[in-house]
Formats: structure tokens, sequence, C-alpha cells
């Protein structure tokens, strides 16, 4: 039983870093970057823009109907965010970079969709871009950063995994 109910404070300890890091930036964002233009953190290789992005990546579905971004955009995800929370905290068979992996996909998640989207009136706040000169990436924020870091990290865990099995 301790067992358990350390696993589970891990777990929300490692979903919360990722939300607070996440949100902390954006509150950040919000004050010093609102109508500040562009800055060049590193040259034009870094930049702090500050955005409102009513979409999904590269500002899909931005400018669909607001019932179809409701669904597509806070109750899809909602629901598997919880699904995967649920499932996260249950399997305790779920441990290591797996587990790591899994919390930095749902800080990620819950912070742009539950916590943005729901207080943002249904934005999520991006501030950041890189790349070299016209190739650039989308705007993005910290939240992403968490969501791309624990896909990466999943994948070559089940890829590990996988290869190690067939061996």
């Amino acid at each position: 039983m301790k067992k358990n109910i350390t696993r589970i404070l891990i777990i929300l300890l490692m979903i919360s870093v990722n939300i607070g890091c996440d949100q902390s930036t954006k509150h950040l964002a919000k004050k010093h970057l609102k109508g500040a233009g562009t800055i060049e953190v590193v040259g034009d290789y870094i930049v702090l823009r500050y955005t409102e992005n009513r979409g999904a990546f590269l500002s899909i579905f931005s400018s669909a109907p607001n019932v179809l971004r409701i669904v597509l955009l806070l109750i899809a995800p909602a629901a598997a965010l919880f699904a995967a929370t649920a499932y996260v905290l249950y399997d305790s068979s779920i441990r290591g970079p797996h587990l790591a992996s899994l919390c930095c996909l749902l800080g990620g998640g819950m912070s742009n969709v539950m916590i943005d989207r729901l207080f943002n009136n249904g934005y999520v706040v991006d501030f950041m871009n890189i790349g070299i000169g016209t190739i650039r990436s989308g705007i993005f924020n910290f939240a992403d950063l968490s969501i791309v870091f624990g896909s990466c990290a999943l994948f070559l865990y089940v890829f590990k995994t996988k290869k190690g099995a067939a061996v």
C-alpha cells in the first residue's frame, strides 16, 4: 500500500513539474512578451514572439467552427488525458523511462488542454520559435516540448524493448 502511494505521488509530481514549468513560462510570456514583437535570443536562431493559438499544432483547426474546435481540441483530448492518467496511475508495471515519458506527455497535454484552453478562452499561449533563416519551426511552448520529448522517449523505449524482445 505504501509503495503504491509513493508511486502515485511520484507520478503526480512529475506531471505537476511539467505543468508548472509550462504555466510559469506562459505567465512570463504574457507579462513580458505580449505586444513586444519579436525578441531575438540567439540571433534569429531562437526568437521569442507572443501568440495566442486557437488551433492545434501549427494552428490547425484555428478557423474551424467553435463547436468543432471544442470537441477536437478540448473534449476529445481531455477524455484521452483522463484515460491515459488512469492507465498510468493504476498499471504498476509502468516504471522508469516508460513512466517518465508518459508523465511528460500527460503534463504537457494537461497544461495546454486542461489549463490553457479552459482558462484562456479557448486559446493556448505560444512564444518560442527556432530556425535558420526562412526554415523555422512553428511557434510553440514548454508543454509542446514536454509532449515532443515524451513522444520521442516513449518511441525509443518501445523500439528498444521490442528490439530486445526479438533478439
